[in-house]
């Protein structure tokens, strides 16, 4: 696909200035709304330091109501000389090593059995059609909002431009671990100390305590096909 980004830069003050060169990319998700670009403001405007991915992907609205976003993406973290928190404590070093990709999704859904409301946790009931139920619960839920075609095929074009700017192999890590390795293992927090690791990972392999990115089939399907 032609991959068409949009520059929105957070402040120097919200990034960090680094010569460490990238051995690592990590997907996660926002846990909120539809809009990239409203999320780099939030990011901007927040007083809770340094967080923030260099890129963001638009998504559809939970509410099912709103697709003008699905699949945009934005920079908002200059692709060298600079990165941003977004790994927690994670393996020494690694967070500085790692650049981040951030997929606009509301995340974790709560509710019990397939006929039960599906809500957002900021309360907002999910539309039917922006649900995903796995097969097995994970991180403490089977019900997430599903990640959409076009927002992984913007991943998808986004993980390979970055693989290719920072030289990459973005065949370590994840993509190894679902075909060499059970599902839940390839999600699992695998990487919580020790040595900086090489290759494409989500944030559910740095910390146990998130649930981004989520085991959505189609998720699996685009990583497989890198």
């Amino acid at each position: 696909m032609e991959l068409k980004v949009t520059e929105l830069l957070l402040d120097p003050s919200q990034r960090i200035k680094t010569d460490v060169k990238p051995i690592a990319i990590c997907l996660h998700h926002t846990a909120g709304w539809d809009d990239p670009v409203n999320t780099v403001k939030c990011w901007n405007a927040d007083t809770i330091g340094r967080i923030g991915t260099h890129y963001v992907i638009g998504g559809q609205s939970v509410k099912n109501n709103n697709i003008k976003h699905d699949g945009k993406v934005v920079r908002c973290i200059p692709d060298i000389g600079w990165n941003a928190w977004h790994l927690g404590g994670g393996p020494s070093g690694q967070a500085l090593a790692t650049v981040g990709i951030e997929i606009c999704s509301a995340g974790a859904l709560k509710g019990i059995g397939s006929s039960a409301t599906k809500k957002t946790w900021f309360g907002v009931e999910a539309d039917s059609n922006q649900i995903c139920r796995l097969n097995e619960s994970f991180r403490g839920t089977s019900f997430y909002h599903r990640y959409s075609d076009k927002q992984l095929a913007s991943t998808q074009a986004v993980i390979r431009m970055l693989a290719d700017i920072h030289s990459i192999d973005i065949k370590q890590g994840l993509v190894e671990l679902l075909k060499n390795s059970s599902q839940k293992k390839a999600f699992a927090a695998n990487h919580l100390s020790g040595a900086k690791v090489r290759g494409l990972y989500t944030h559910t392999n740095f910390r146990a305590d998130k649930s981004d990115c989520f085991p959505q089939p189609e998720f699996i399907d685009m990583i497989l096909s890198l």
